[in-house]
């Protein structure tokens, strides 16, 4: 089995499972993330207003709980902030997993036109050297090109096949799907 042919197989079984079971998963895992943070800093800044507003109720003593639920609105905070890098990092990663399996995918696409088209040439190739006759070289029928699929909207690339992402410039197809 060629290396191509592991390519394939491989590219295969990732993207089918992807295909039925999440889609976009990076994203959701950034905007929960997000979400988590934005609640979590929420929650410090209404812990510490009710410290705040219960120390200053009180006659004596109250100023370590005014203490407490400014340490709680400042320290829970950041913790919420902090502890959000993880998993919004897993998601970033998992968007750039996404990207690379279908960078790959495309140039597994390419090296079997390529190896397709190879044979056809090496084939030719076989053919004159054995032949000790000098003789005119076929001319080449004109193939038709493929129709362009999409142009990328930022560095204006045409691509001829369905591809998710920019292979120049990474930009995302729009009209991928």
């Amino acid at each position: 089995m060629r290396y191509i042919d592991y390519l394939n197989i491989i590219t295969k079984s990732l993207s089918w499972g992807r295909r039925k079971m999440f889609n976009n998963i990076g994203n959701k895992i950034k905007g929960f993330a997000t979400f988590l943070t934005i609640i979590g800093i929420i929650a410090s800044i209404i812990v510490g207003i009710i410290l705040i507003i219960s120390g200053a109720s009180l006659y004596y003593g109250g100023g370590t709980l005014i203490l407490a639920g400014i340490l709680a609105m400042v320290v829970g905070s950041l913790i919420s902030w902090i502890s959000s890098f993880v998993l919004y990092g897993f998601g970033q990663l998992i968007d750039s997993t996404e990207r690379i399996e279908y960078m790959v995918y495309d140039i597994s696409q390419s090296y079997k036109n390529i190896a397709s088209n190879h044979s056809s040439v090496s084939d030719a190739h076989q053919f004159h050297s054995s032949n000790p006759t000098p003789t005119p070289a076929p001319t080449p029928t004109p193939q038709k090109e493929s129709p362009v699929k999409w142009r990328c909207p930022k560095c204006d690339t045409p691509y001829t096949q369905s591809v998710r992402w920019c292979n120049v410039c990474g930009e995302e197809n729009p009209f991928f799907s």
